[in-house]
This record gives structure tokens, C-alpha cells and sequence, in this order.
């Protein structure tokens, strides 16, 4: 088997529903298979496992967060190559192929990922990033984004100075769709699951450089992510105070500082 599709879902059966008939019917040449992950969910997601007899679901009791779930997924793939999905992706035409062609003919690479798109007319997504540095979650949940020094330490860590229809190396990419070799993730010790929920892609990337591997953002192909980002929308100290979601995120920033910074 080359290619081992690891969808991490929670309470999105509608949307698995809807991904798994989309990859039925994609054009690729590549040999692959579908390994749903839930998490814990509470809306019966196997029940749609009768419609898609060659799907693995792989069913967890706990929301382990998002590389833990990963991690299941791992256990019981054959493929060669791991591609970690988002439930919310939609794969193109050819895309495995154009991308397992690229990291096979450029050994030092670690992780690809390819360009995304929204689902309708707002374009290309930011989906490639250089590294925070340990004010920028800061900057991005606070006033001090609306300034000028923050702008443009926001603008800089989104890259927004790259033509995102180029292809290079990058620091980290969007977690949400990416092809990491399985050798290459079990000589690292796996997905780090003391992440629950964010910093665990920026950390798979920073773990794939010091291990003297590359990180790529391939454009050449794409992937449609229809993508809602909830963590940011809350910017004063009463706001994080009252949002879940915040408070993981902040955390997991400080567990990514303590383990590569500090």
C-alpha cells in the first residue's frame, strides 16, 4: 500500500459522509486507503460505515485531540506514506499522485502539503507560515494586533510577502492536510499528543527540520478546505476568559514554547 488516508473526526459524520464519497470518485493511480479516526463523538458516525465497506474506522472512546487521534490512525495503516486530513478537505483530481511524485524524487523531504483553497471565491488559502516566536500569540489575540508593530509581525508570520502559487520550503504548515513518510514519523517517536488542539502542526514541522528534513508547501495541486477559524474571534481578556476553545489554544502555545524555545 502507498498511501494511507488518516481523517481525525469529531461529531462531522456528515461531513465524512461527504468526503469519503468525493475520494470514491477522484481520478489517482495511486494504491490508498481511507482510515476514519473518531474522536469520541457523540453523533454515531459508524452508522455510515455500511455504506463504505472499504473504509477502516478506527473508533475512540476520549477526544484524545487532534494527533492523538492521529496516532490511532497510524497504528492500523499500511500505507508507505501517512496524509493526515482534515474531515472538512476535498481532495482534486491527480493530487496524491502529483504529490507522492514530488517527495519521492526529493528524498530530504519530511512533510508536503498542498496548496489549499476555500470552496468558493475568496481563492488561496495561508496555509503555509514561518515559525511564532513567543509574543505572536500574543499579537494575534490581543489589541496589539491592530497595531502597527503587530500588523506587521502578523503579516510576516502568515507570510503574506510569498506568492502562494509558488513552491517552497517553509517553516511549518496547516495541520489540516499534509503527507509525512511513516519510517520517517516512527524514527521521530510519532505524533506529539500532549497537544490537544493547536501548535501540534507547527510542532510536527519544527520536529521534521531538527531531524534535518524539509518541509514543503507544493502549489502545483490543490485541496479544497472549507475552513472556520473560531479561536481568534474573541480578543479581550473577558472574552478568553468565557472561550473554551481560546484557552486550549493559549495553552498549547506554552507547551510548544517550553518544549522548543525556552
Amino acid at each position: 500500500m502507498k498511501l494511507s488516508l488518516i481523517i481525525v473526526a469529531y461529531n462531522m459524520k456528515d461531513l465524512v459522509f461527504k468526503q469519503i464519497s468525493h475520494l470514491h470518485n477522484i481520478k489517482t493511480n495511486i494504491d490508498y486507503e481511507v482510515i476514519i479516526v473518531d474522536n469520541g463523538s457523540t453523533d454515531n458516525i459508524i452508522s455510515i460505515s455500511s455504506d463504505f465497506s472499504d473504509v477502516k474506522f478506527v473508533l475512540s472512546k476520549n477526544n484524545l485531540g487532534y494527533f492523538g487521534g492521529a496516532n490511532l490512525g497510524v497504528k492500523v495503516s499500511s500505507g508507505e506514506y501517512l496524509f493526515i486530513l482534515n474531515s472538512d478537505i476535498l481532495a482534486s483530481d491527480y493530487c496524491f499522485d502529483e504529490l507522492i511524485n514530488f517527495i519521492e524524487n526529493n528524498e530530504n523531504i519530511g512533510i508536503i502539503a498542498p496548496k489549499l483553497i476555500y470552496p468558493d471565491d475568496r481563492g488561496v488559502q495561508n496555509s503555509c507560515f514561518r515559525f511564532h516566536n513567543i509574543i505572536t500569540p500574543i499579537i494575534r489575540r490581543t489589541f496589539l494586533g491592530e497595531t502597527k508593530f503587530g500588523m506587521f509581525e502578523n503579516s510576516k508570520m502568515l507570510m503574506e510577502d510569498f506568492d502562494h502559487n509558488d513552491v517552497i520550503e517553509c517553516d511549518w504548515i496547516l495541520g489540516a492536510a499534509f503527507i509525512i513518510k511513516k519510517d520517517f514519523l516512527k524514527s521521530i517517536g510519532g505524533f506529539d499528543e500532549r497537544y490537544f488542539l493547536y501548535y501540534e502542526d507547527m510542532d510536527i514541522c519544527k520536529t521534521t527540520w531538527i531531524n534535518d528534513k524539509k518541509v514543503v508547501y507544493y502549489n502545483k495541486t490543490y485541496m479544497i478546505h472549507d475552513h472556520a477559524r473560531n479561536s481568534a474571534k474573541n480578543k479581550t481578556f473577558l472574552d478568553f476568559l468565557r472561550n473554551k476553545t481560546l484557552k486550549i489554544h493559549i495553552i498549547s502555545s506554552i507547551k510548544y514554547f517550553f518544549k522548543f524555545i525556552i
